[in-house]
């Protein structure tokens, strides 16, 4: 009877702990690449939905019913309009934010802290234009998703389920018109804030030239 050489032991262990290993690492692929699909694949959810559950729903009555059957033409008419002035409004709304913030507000910041002048309240009120800027973002998309909702939906035929999707449109427009106040409200306290600060610094006008930078215009 033949003995077995110990390095043939050894190499049979070793290509058993390599496929080992390589099945271990298979599943580990397998399983990120699971929870990448799901991550890239879902849906977001913005608060804007959970806030919609607090509109509350009105009935229609028989003639409002047919008026809104009577008038659907004209209707959807009137909201792919507002669809088309809304789209160009958020690509203006939204060019201008950025350019303020990328422009102006940021690298008038990093100046100041480059000179040894940083100033908290500039430094609040940019986190604040972020966070309004992307707040009026998020708001954006919820409305707009929902009016191509609306503007898909039988209006003739179906009058209740377009009522109730008008309704959930009029919520997130005024939560839209909120979020662009808030946003126009921060651009303004920021440039208040530059404003007081140029009575602090030691040369106001030198310094803020040296940033070579000109304070935008107050949002409209």
């Amino acid at each position: 009877m033949s003995k077995q050489s110990p390095y043939n032991f050894i190499s049979s262990n070793r290509v058993n702990f390599t496929i080992s290993i390589s099945l271990i690492l298979l599943c580990i692929l397998l399983v990120i690449n699971y929870f990448l699909q799901i991550i890239f694949t879902a849906q977001p959810v913005y608060a804007e939905e959970d806030s919609l559950k607090s509109v509350t729903h009105r009935k229609l009555n028989e003639t409002e019913r047919g008026n809104l059957s009577t008038g659907c033409a004209s209707i959807q008419t009137s909201l792919k309009n507002l669809q088309k002035i809304d789209s160009k409004t958020r690509v203006l709304l939204g060019t201008s934010y950025q350019t303020i913030l990328s422009n102006y507000v940021s690298p008038l910041n990093i100046r100041l802290i480059k000179n040894n002048l940083p100033d908290t309240a500039l430094i609040t009120n940019q986190s604040e234009i972020i966070n309004t800027r992307n707040d009026f973002s998020n708001i954006f998309i919820s409305y707009s998703q929902h009016l191509e909702s609306l503007i898909t939906l039988d209006c003739k035929n179906q009058p209740d389920n377009f009522y109730a999707e008008l309704e959930n449109v009029r919520f997130l427009r005024s939560k839209l018109e909120e979020s662009v106040s808030k946003v126009n409200n921060a651009i303004s306290k920021h440039l208040k804030s530059i404003e007081e600060i140029k009575n602090t610094l030691p040369n106001p006008q030198t310094t803020l030239d040296k940033t070579n930078i000109t304070p935008p215009k107050e949002a409209k």
